[in-house]
Formats: structure tokens, C-alpha cells, sequence
């Protein structure tokens, strides 16, 4: 009985003496990531909050894992692409806002639009012109009765910059970029589920198909391997090429 509990004493100050390590790693990283030129969630409101609870906790239950694994979290999205610092506090502080709650619409079809000539798309000039479609999923399959598709069923929700950070960078079904969306706390959750009576107020029907109004609309995070480009909707609408296009045929 006596070794069970000396062989536990062991561990736990062997624990206790990683987690210091892990945290004076920690604090050299974020002194070197003070110089850097890009966006570092190690550094950002978000990593302080996240890592202090995680190492609060690893400490309580003398167990390393909580601490190393916020740690390798936020180091892996820190070192894979690159979001400017203006974006990053941009994001953060939009994300941190009360009254309304921030999300990201990615699609396959986003796959077609060259991150390199965002002005040439037609299809982002329709979205922030006319509105988001929202479609639903293969699970959902009620649209087509007229009933209410919840905005959660195509727009992922922003719950912190680690989450703004995640889903900007990576790319789903071959996407090189997503719709940010902001819509007020009044009309749906933080895990964007609509609030009862909040159709109206969010919803319009373009091409018979329930859209979100452009005015809840906020820009495009266009990434490349991980690499972020934003352009808010004003900057899209204005710098459309199809304008000049139309312009030229009216003449």
C-alpha cells in the first residue's frame, strides 16, 4: 500500500515538474512571437484565457495534457499559413462583440474562385449583392416544403478566434475561402440557431430560396494553402470587374 502511494507522489511531482517546463516553453514562445509580423494566437486575448485555464487545470489534477494540448493547438495554427495581425485583431474583436454573433459559410463551390482575382467572381458579387443562400443539408431536406432552414445548417458560428482562425485557414470540400457572416444576438444563438420570431428580421426569399440578407453580410476570407486574404463586401461589390463590363455594354 505504502509503495502505490510513494509511486503516486513520483508521478504527480514528475507532472508537476513537466507542466513548469511546458509553461516557461510557453512564455518563451509568446516573447518570440511579440516580433512576428502575422497574427499569433499564442499572443492574442484568447490564447491567454485559454492556456491560464489549461494550466490551472493541469496543475489541480496534477496531469500535463490539458496545458501541452492547448499549447500544440494553438503553436500547430500559429505555424500553418499566415493571417496578417490587422485581420487576426480585426477577427478577434468582431468575434468578441455581445450583440452579435459571428460565423463563416464555406462551400465546395467556393473550390471554382481563384484567390488570386476575387474580382472576377460573379458568384461572391451575387452573395453580398443579393444575399446567402441558405440550402440546408442532405439531412435537413425542407426547403422545398417552404418551411425555415436554421442559418447553422450552411454558416459554422465563430465562438472565439481559435475557432475564426481554424476555419479561415482550412479549406472544406476543396473551398478557397468562406462568407463572414454577422447577425444580432437578438435574432439567433451563439450556436446560430434562429431565436423565435427571427425569420423575418434575417431572412428574404431571392429565386424562391430563403437567403440571408446581404446586410448581415461582412466580407470574404479567401485562403490559399492556408494563407488569408480579406475583402469586406463593400470592397467586392465596388471592384467587381462584371461592373466595368456592364458599364461598357451600356455605352
Amino acid at each position: 500500500m505504502a509503495f502505490k502511494f510513494l509511486k503516486k507522489r513520483k508521478e504527480e511531482k514528475q507532472e508537476l515538474a513537466k507542466i513548469q517546463e511546458i509553461i516557461k516553453e510557453i512564455e518563451a514562445a509568446k516573447e518570440k512571437a511579440k516580433v512576428a509580423t502575422n497574427f499569433q494566437l499564442i499572443n492574442s486575448d484568447y490564447g491567454e484565457t485559454f492556456l491560464s485555464k489549461c494550466a490551472k487545470r493541469s496543475i489541480e489534477e496534477k496531469n500535463s495534457f490539458h496545458i501541452d494540448s492547448a499549447y500544440q493547438i494553438l503553436t500547430s495554427w500559429d505555424n500553418y499559413g499566415d493571417m496578417s495581425e490587422e485581420l487576426g485583431n480585426w477577427l478577434e474583436k468582431l468575434i468578441n462583440k455581445e450583440d452579435i454573433q459571428v460565423g463563416i459559410h464555406r462551400t465546395g463551390g467556393y473550390g471554382m474562385i481563384d484567390p488570386n482575382d476575387i474580382y472576377d467572381s460573379s458568384l461572391l458579387y451575387d452573395i453580398f449583392d443579393k444575399g446567402l443562400y441558405i440550402t440546408g443539408d442532405i439531412g435537413s431536406g425542407v426547403d422545398h416544403k417552404g418551411q425555415i432552414i436554421p442559418p447553422n445548417k450552411n454558416i459554422s458560428p465563430l465562438n472565439n478566434i481559435l475557432d475564426g482562425v481554424m476555419y479561415a485557414k482550412n479549406s472544406y470540400k476543396h473551398s478557397t475561402g468562406g462568407v463572414i457572416t454577422a447577425i444580432p444576438s437578438e435574432y439567433v444563438t451563439a450556436s446560430y440557431d434562429l431565436k423565435k420570431g427571427a425569420e423575418q428580421e434575417i431572412y428574404t426569399k431571392v429565386d424562391n430560396q430563403w437567403t440571408l440578407k446581404p446586410e448581415y453580410l461582412v466580407g470574404f476570407i479567401a485562403q490559399d494553402e492556408g494563407v488569408c486574404t480579406f475583402y469586406s463586401k463593400e470592397d467586392i461589390l465596388t471592384n467587381y470587374k462584371g461592373n466595368n463590363n456592364s458599364n461598357q455594354a451600356k455605352k
